[in-house]
């Protein structure tokens, strides 16, 4: 059924525009009707609102008040069915027009594209094999697409397509991926366009040279020769150093780094193939990828091509007309120059950016090429940090405009600094006095931006804010000037209301019009059980992130939010209200301890809002630090101050947060001073209240208990001063040589900086029932073993409501007097609860035995809870995973029975979950097997100059050695050497101490120029970058980067495991010795007895 009315409603807030806000709960209740009907929006093309009254700008009122509807029948059968907004005639309403049917607009050739699900033929590592040595890529191109394109693409694709996905990520969904997948199609048809002279095409031939001469027109350069006046006021901010290490030459694991980085099926190439094919066949096309990329880029080659003053201030929010695509290359250039980057590294970017060529893709076929003079490409990673370059010249006119007196900024406070403008990629906010004067010199900084850069602004899309203390004539004044338009309601900015009032909730609704528009798509309605987790991690949780970074929500306002999602996971179907089998905040339970993850919305606002707290902490001289710093703290610190008087919203939400710092922040040890050992946390691991007896001994400060002249802890007083297992983790906090100041920290992560993850994690942890607490080490082993099985997610949830009794069994039904009887529909004796269904019904007996699982029937244990524990307790992973599934088909069986009266056999259910297994258990021996290729070593002979690292550990006895390899330029071993740690905490710290005595050796032995590679890529990472290291290895690291500096060259680089066999085995053997040894000029017995092959390690 398909219907077009006009309804005289909106569905969300943001279908009006003008006039009082609709009543939130009119518009739930046309949701809620049309999904009763099981009718769902169609969508439509053309202008957005259908219904228009009032012809002033502050009278004008427009509605979508007409619509198209259909259910899911009707979708099915005009899959290409469609709306269109015609225009207005004589009437307040627009004309609808339907059409079920797309017409062709020609026949093309599609491109290719690779699939990603040929990635689980068996036979596709083997193709993919046979032209591994060919010169020319494309056979290898030629190669794929052979590969099951017989396949029927109407009856199989979507079946095998979806039983792929389901089997490796948790569920089936076939119908969900198909709705999407069609939904999105419909949505990218282009069935028409219109040219300039106003005529309507409609032939895809003619739609793509509308387009195309569209497109090269916009990207067409009309720069002028770039004069250096325009580019006055641009400092140079790039330093020596920056330009060294940009100019680092790239690395093979930065490669790798890079393509294992993107979204697997993101971003493919003009061959068809995305990241996925390289991430999967890395072991077959690592060398030419790596060789590749390195010529590239290393050797520049084969580039393809309120207020109360006297004054009134005004705020003007800029809508940038093509703003990227209008950048000049020549611009961007001689910014770059200015900023002080090294020509090698401009001559790269431009490479990047003056190569592309564009073609217009119309329904999938692709157009003729051409190729752009100007223009930054949409979606690249890059073009935003350029394009933040371009706007250095804006600041800079806006800054000399200050400087000069011409314009004033605007101040939070008397004693802040003053802001003239905001600027966020093509986003741009100017803040000036609102007269004449400030008008017309804005005007004149705009029009000198424009020259320079030809960005275009559009000032009938901009508009302008003034303060309250404004005059009528001053506004009148700025209107005039700068041809803008005026709003008491600077709408918002980078996707946030620039004005929140008291009405908290009203400027943030359009939060929840996007979560239940997304939940409304017709296509979710197909999701399992396992599909809607991820769509409320992925989707849901995900839509109101953003704003919660920012502003602090009203606790109503995130229970609505809850409650959205709430409903959405427990209905039965769409529109169909569910049973709320517990509360919301139960969910949010971690999954180790018996909840599903979900987010608490409370929480998570406050973790998001402490990252900016911590940025207020660590970058003091940011701009918004030192707003707030003028305005609210100005003679304390963030984590010392008060709220204060008519605090706005910012300020409240940040300093919300503050207490979840002071809890979650700690102190890596340098010198000591300013630490107190008793008050302050700067022990690893330990929490204060968890130190137990001690003895102060006159000890007040850590520094007391550190020899400063030698570096080292003052073992003895130590020892007096706290019990053994404190006086022990105190000894295992590595000092420095040259030591520095103190580092404040975040103890929740291992790096010691913020993160929201960790941060939320304190939140939860502190949240939890004392009670719960006490029960969470059998919880816990349950958990983790159920939701390690790899097995499909709705399998393992329905296991997880099996646990907490939240299954629909008719003794459940009845106690929530939803069913009048709880007698078992199967055998019709006992009660249905969850032990007669899963254990004692006669149906369900045989078919234990059939699979032979007769050893879980255990008649003493009567709890369903205690059986299944006391099941996985005795039980291999693969006896689990069969006796979840088992479970999971036992139900599906009872399911089928009461709704489908489908009566089904012992026999026939034990095949059907034998073939079922079979299924689970070839994908992932498939799984396991592309691991293995993947993983498998490849014989590695050194052939430069290097020293290569490696270290071992001993957890019992918290010792490490270092094993060390001095390699000449042939690759001949010049020397070994091991040397030995003591209290050394965890393998992370064994590898950094490996890497210092690596660097030691070199300089002891007067090497001026050096290369050092390891195999711990966190090692390594940390070596290479100056910035200051937080992590609990900060003391090495600092060592290291000193030692650094007497070098006139020095690199580390990360290489494979295989690579580096002799370090290995020199420190994994002088461990187990228990021995120290330094071969002078000569090579130790270990490597001495290595066969031929000994670079060759394999996988751990």
């Amino acid at each position: 059924m398909g219907r077009l009315c006009d309804f005289n409603e909106i569905m969300y807030d943001f279908e009006k525009k003008g006039g009082v806000p609709r009543d939130e709960r009119r518009m739930e209740v046309f949701r809620e009707v049309l999904a009763e009907c099981g009718l769902v929006d169609m969508g439509f093309s053309g202008r957005w609102f259908t219904w228009e009254r009032g012809n002033l700008p502050e009278t004008n009122i427009r509605e979508r008040l007409d619509r198209g509807v259909a259910n899911e029948v009707w979708q099915t059968m005009f899959p290409d069915g469609s709306i269109q907004h015609l225009t207005h005639s004589f009437f307040d309403h627009c004309p609808l027009l339907m059409t079920t049917r797309q017409e062709e607009c020609g026949v093309q050739t599609a491109s290719f594209w690779f699939e990603a699900w040929w990635l689980m033929e068996e036979t596709f590592d083997t193709e993919v094999r046979k032209d591994r040595d060919d010169q020319n890529m494309a056979e290898l191109i030629d190669t794929k697409v052979q590969l099951n394109l017989e396949i029927d693409k109407d009856e199989q694709y979507w079946e095998q397509r979806a039983r792929i996905n389901w089997l490796r990520y948790g569920d089936k969904n076939t119908a969900y991926f198909h709705s999407q997948a069609s939904s999105r199609r419909k949505k990218n048809t282009i069935q028409r366009m219109q040219n300039d002279t106003g005529g309507v095409m409609e032939n895809i031939q003619d739609i793509e040279n509308i387009a195309r001469v569209y497109f090269q027109k916009l990207f067409d350069s009309n720069e002028r020769e770039c004069c250096d006046y325009l580019l006055l006021g641009i400092q140079r901010c790039i330093t020596k150093e920056d330009n060294q290490i940009l100019m680092a030459p790239y690395m093979k694991d930065e490669i790798r780094e890079a393509i294992f980085g993107m979204g697997p099926t993101k971003a493919p190439g003009e061959d068809g193939f995305p990241a996925i094919f390289y991430q999967q066949c890395w072991h077959i096309v690592k060398d030419k990828v790596i060789r590749f990329c390195l010529q590239v880029l290393n050797e520049d080659r084969d580039f393809r091509q309120k207020r109360v003053g006297r004054k009134g201030f005004m705020a003007v929010k800029l809508d940038m007309s093509k703003a990227y695509d209008r950048v000049e290359w020549n611009f961007v250039k001689e910014v770059m120059i200015r900023m002080g980057f090294a020509n090698g590294w401009i001559e790269t970017i431009m490479e990047c950016t003056t190569s592309v060529s564009y073609a217009v893709v119309i329904n999938g076929f692709k157009g003729e090429n051409f190729w752009p003079s100007r223009g930054l490409r949409q979606g690249d990673p890059l073009s935003p940090l350029l394009f933040l370059m371009c706007g250095e010249r804006l600041s800079s006119l806006m800054r000399l405009a200050m400087s000069e007196g011409i314009l004033k900024g605007v101040k939070a406070s008397r004693s802040g600094p003053k802001i003239s403008h905001l600027l966020f990629a093509d986003d741009c906010i100017l803040f000036s006095e609102a007269s004449s004067r400030g008008a017309n010199a804005l005007k004149e900084i705009l029009r000198k931006y424009r020259s320079s850069s030809r960005q275009c602004v559009n000032f009938d899309k901009s508009i302008v804010f003034f303060s309250k203390n404004t005059s009528e004539m001053d506004r009148n004044s700025v209107i005039s000037i700068l041809g803008v338009r005026s709003s008491n309601n600077p709408e918002r900015y980078l996707g946030l209301p620039n004005v929140v009032g008291r009405k908290k909730k009203e400027s943030f609704q359009i939060l929840k019009d996007k979560m239940k528009q997304r939940i409304d798509h017709w296509s979710t309605r197909h999701l399992s059980q396992g599909g809607k987790e991820i769509f409320i991690k992925s989707i849901l949780q995900a839509i109101p992130t953003y704003t919660m970074a920012c502003f602090l929500l009203p606790k109503t306002f995130c229970a609505e939010i809850e409650s959205i999602m709430a409903k959405f996971w427990w209905q039965k179907g769409y529109g169909k209200k569910g049973i709320d089998w517990c509360e919301w905040r139960t969910l949010c339970t971690l999954k180790e301890i018996g909840g599903l993850g979900f987010r608490n919305m409370c929480q998570f606002n406050i973790a998001l809002l402490a990252k900016k707290g911590w940025r207020l902490i660590n970058y003091p001289d940011s701009l918004l630090a030192r707003v707030l710093k003028a305005k609210y703290f100005p003679n304390s610190n963030f984590l010392n101050s008060q709220l204060g008087n008519l605090p706005s919203l910012t300020w409240r939400s940040m300093w919300v947060a503050k207490g979840l710092l002071c809890s979650g922040m700690g102190w890596r040890v340098r010198r000591g001073t300013e630490i107190s050992v008793w008050d302050d946390h700067w022990i690893p691991g330990k929490e204060i209240d968890d130190w137990g007896h001690r003895i102060k001994n006159g000890v007040k400060l850590v520094a007391d208990l550190i020899d400063a002249e030698n570096s080292v802890w003052k073992t003895e007083l130590v020892k007096r001063t706290f019990t053994a297992d404190i006086a022990e983790k105190f000894l295992q906090i590595p000092l420095a040589k040259n030591p520095g100041a103190n580092i404040q920290v975040w103890r929740g992560e291992l790096s010691g900086d913020f993160s929201t993850r960790s941060a939320y994690k304190i939140l939860q942890n502190a949240s939890l029932d004392p009670n719960a607490l006490l029960l969470q080490t059998d919880t816990k082993k349950f958990y983790k073993k159920l939701w390690n099985l790899q097995l499909p997610s709705k399998l393992l949830i329905t296991v997880w409501r099996a646990s907490w009794n939240y299954l629909p069994t008719f003794a459940n039904l009845r106690s929530k007097k939803i069913a009048t009887s709880s007698v078992c529909p199967r055998c019709g004796y006992g009660e249905e609860n969850l032990d007669h269904v899963f254990r004692f019904c006669p149906a369900t007996n045989g078919i234990w035995q059939l699979l032979d699982l007769g050893w879980t029937n255990n008649s003493s244990i009567q709890s369903f809870w205690e059986w299944i524990t006391w099941v996985f307790g005795r039980s291999s992973h693969k006896q689990r995973r069969l006796f979840c599934s088992t479970l999971w088909f036992l139900w599906g069986a009872r399911n089928r029975l009461v709704h489908d009266k489908k009566i089904e056999s012992a026999e026939e259910l034990s095949a059907g979950l034998k073939r079922f297994m079979a299924e689970i258990e070839g994908v992932q021996e498939r799984k396991i097997s592309l691991r293995r290729l993947t993983n498998q070593s490849q014989e590695y002979i050194p052939s430069e100059s290097a020293i290569y690292f490696d270290a071992a550990f001993n957890a019992r006895t918290n010792k490490s050695m270092a094993g060390i390899v001095i390699t000449d330029r042939t690759g001949g071993i010049v020397k070994t050497l091991n040397i030995s740690n003591s209290n050394v905490p965890t393998p992370f710290t064994a590898e950094a101490y490996a890497g210092y005595h690596a660097v030691q050796l070199d300089r002891a032995m007067g090497f001026q120029t050096v290369k050092i590679k390891g195999d711990s890529r966190a090692v390594i990472k940390k070596c290479q970058t100056k910035k200051i290291n937080k992590s609990v290895i900060s003391a090495i690291i600092r060592d290291i980067q000193e030692l650094s500096k007497q070098f006139l060259k020095i690199e580390f680089q990360f290489i494979d495991r295989n690579e580096n066999k002799i370090a290995h085995r020199i420190a994994v053997e002088a461990l187990h010795r228990e021995e120290e040894a330094y071969l002078g000029g000569g090579v130790s017995a270990i490597t001495q007895v290595a066969p031929e092959g000994r670079w060759r390690r394999s996988p751990d």
